[in-house]
């Protein structure tokens, strides 16, 4: 499915565009995730909307 839509060039300028928007907006807040923490990310997204 990636590679239909652009492959991974496309997935770095969508991640910049949405960057750059996010920047517009500063009530946003970002929740930053790794890879198998799970559970700290859904903890992370509570916090964050609390």
């Amino acid at each position: 499915m990636l590679e239909r839509q652009g492959g991974l060039v496309e997935l770095e300028a969508m991640y910049d565009r949405l960057m750059v928007l996010v920047a517009t907006r500063p009530a946003t807040k970002v929740v930053r995730t790794r890879a198998g923490e799970i559970e700290q990310a859904y903890r992370d997204f509570r916090d964050a909307v609390a």
